[in-house]
């Protein structure tokens, strides 16, 4: 026996799908939704849990291309509550948080700026980012 092709292997997944999840594959572009590799992909990104702990999907945070460097502050903060870290008690777990902020900034010149900068807490990063 040989594998499905990719055909197959949407049909396959559109009929298993709950009836809610199945509309909201029919909202998606038709290549999206008519190609394995890209349905598959799309797929996972909205409907699929990252696998590892809180912490490790904390430190693996990357900025996403439409997210603003504030969305993605935001974001990142919200992951760190999940992960019981907690930045804004002490001073060193504020400092490797916002570390860990700059160092996963996709704007090169925003992180330069930044990087030369001490914020004493993180209003003052918040202030510089709606600044920017």
């Amino acid at each position: 026996m040989g594998s499905w092709d990719d055909s197959t292997r949407v049909m396959q997944l559109r009929m298993r799908l709950s009836s809610a999840l199945k509309v909201w594959c029919t909202q998606l572009p038709y290549e999206t939704r008519s190609n394995w590799k890209p349905l598959v992909h799309v797929f996972k990104t909205e409907w699929c849990r990252p696998v590892g702990s809180k912490e490790e999907r904390y430190y693996g945070m990357e900025m996403r291309d439409p997210e603003t460097p504030r969305m993605f502050l935001y974001r990142l903060n919200k992951a760190t509550k999940s992960a019981g870290i907690r930045f804004e008690k002490t001073v060193s777990e504020r400092e490797a948080h916002i570390r860990r902020f700059i160092h996963a900034l996709s704007d090169n010149r925003l992180k330069t700026t930044l990087q030369g900068q001490g914020f004493e807490n993180m209003v003052k990063l918040k202030k510089e980012l709606e600044a920017d």
